[in-house]
């Protein structure tokens, strides 16, 4: 599914591009192919095969899975015991989610 929308939003973009106000930021020229999220593999696999996708950008989705891998198991963790209370919560994960990226050696970027 994905792989099939990524594609039709992208091939059929000249039909749809002037009907609505955020539509043009649907261009492939405005796309940042290195964001801060990880892309779903089939729209990586998409834009390998319109032949945008570079090994600059595989490193960097590479790095942001690991990331993202190192948050995934620092959360399953941290809900094993987590707090009930809102505030402590909130003030708990954010300590163990730092920890983890940093213990990982990726920057935490907020605390």
């Amino acid at each position: 599914m994905a792989y099939g929308l990524i594609k039709a939003m992208q091939e059929n973009f000249d039909d749809y591009k002037d009907n609505a106000p955020g539509a043009l930021g649907y261009a492939l020229e405005q796309q940042d192919l290195q964001w801060v999220v990880p892309f779903h593999d089939a729209v990586v696999e998409y834009y390998k095969e319109i032949g945008v996708w570079t090994d600059d950008m595989q490193a960097h989705q590479d790095n942001l899975v690991e990331r993202q891998n190192v948050l995934l198991t620092a959360w399953e963790s941290f809900m094993q015991d987590a707090p009930s209370d809102d505030e402590a919560f909130t003030a708990e994960w954010m300590e163990a989610r730092a920890t983890a990226l940093a213990n990982a050696d990726f920057e935490p970027i907020f605390e």
